[in-house]
């Protein structure tokens, strides 16, 4: 993923809009402000430009990979059993 920059001047209407700016863009646009490295999932202020987004993204992130997979399991699972009871009554005929 691409690191993004943004504008962090309340006042401005990019930052209202939470608008996204690529590397290359030093100032803002709209206003002239200095911009900055900003999380993609909620568009805090990074330390660095190290990362796309901040822990709190990050974790969210995670979790929600979790619980897809936790769930994605219990789906097979249960189609699995679903196809087992009916492969034995058209064997059992």
């Amino acid at each position: 993923m691409a690191k993004k920059k943004g504008c962090l001047n309340p006042n401005c209407p990019s930052h209202e809009k939470r608008k996204m700016y690529d590397e290359a863009y030093i100032r803002c646009p709209d206003c002239g402000e200095i911009l900055s490295y900003v999380c993609k999932g909620c568009y805090m202020k990074l330390p660095n430009g190290a990362k796309t987004l901040c822990v709190r993204c990050e974790e969210e992130k995670k979790d929600k990979r979790k619980l897809f997979r936790k769930n994605t399991g219990k789906a097979f699972a249960g189609a699995a059993a679903i196809a087992v009871v009916a492969i034995k009554k058209i064997v059992s005929k």
